[in-house]
């Protein structure tokens, strides 16, 4: 293998890895998102009340 295809390939691993950790940084902002709404509705529920 050619050293500009080792840098390539490690360019490409990089870029992925980056991609994969912001899919993964939404993934759980929206998570959180969900669990803060539940929450809320839980809170304001009058069954809670009961």
């Amino acid at each position: 293998m050619t050293v500009e295809a080792t840098l390539w390939r490690r360019n490409l691993t990089a870029e992925i890895r980056q991609s994969d950790f912001l899919r993964n940084e939404r993934a759980l902002y929206d998570f959180i998102s969900q669990q803060k709404l539940l929450l809320h509705s839980k809170v304001n529920s009058p069954i809670m009340w009961l």
